[in-house]
């Protein structure tokens, strides 16, 4: 079904999003290591981390992650096109599980317009609901959370 597609899309996109904000912050606490440090002294002898260039190995390593970066930015751009693709797909499928979850998870409409949209009962798309919570792991909470973010909000 086209939904679980979605949905796997939609992970794979979240993962390479939390790789790409990783790697712009070890990008920014790079430079962290390059500010003077104290010395210690010990006794007569003054132990400071001298011998190697910080600076240099600094460059190296931000142009590397750099390069990471707008290689992570290319490939979630093709993802989204991918994702977006799967979306219109959605949209115009005929199947009820995807219309069911065309309408609950990007649209955000509520079960009971669900059931006035599909023609059925709102009993029916619950259970289509929980049919589809067993098919795709972790969406249960996405299903549901939205039924009660719109409840609090009243």
């Amino acid at each position: 079904m086209i939904y679980e597609e979605y949905e796997s899309i939609w992970n794979t996109i979240r993962k390479k999003e939390k790789e790409l904000f990783d790697l712009i912050n070890k990008r920014d606490e790079l430079f962290l290591y390059t500010q003077p440090k104290s010395s210690k002294f010990d006794k007569e002898k003054v132990d400071s981390k001298s011998t190697r260039n910080i600076m240099e190995e600094y460059v190296i390593q931000k142009e590397y992650l750099n390069e990471r970066i707008m290689q992570l930015n290319i490939t979630l751009d093709d993802w989204y096109q991918i994702l977006n693709r799967k979306r219109t797909e959605l949209k115009l499928s005929k199947q009820i599980f995807d219309r069911i979850y065309y309408y609950r998870l990007i649209e955000k409409v509520s079960p009971s317009k669900i059931a006035y949209l599909i023609p059925c009962d709102r009993a029916t798309v619950y259970r289509y609901m929980k049919e589809m919570c067993k098919n795709v792991k972790g969406l249960r909470n996405e299903l549901y959370s939205i039924r009660t973010h719109q409840q609090n909000k009243q």
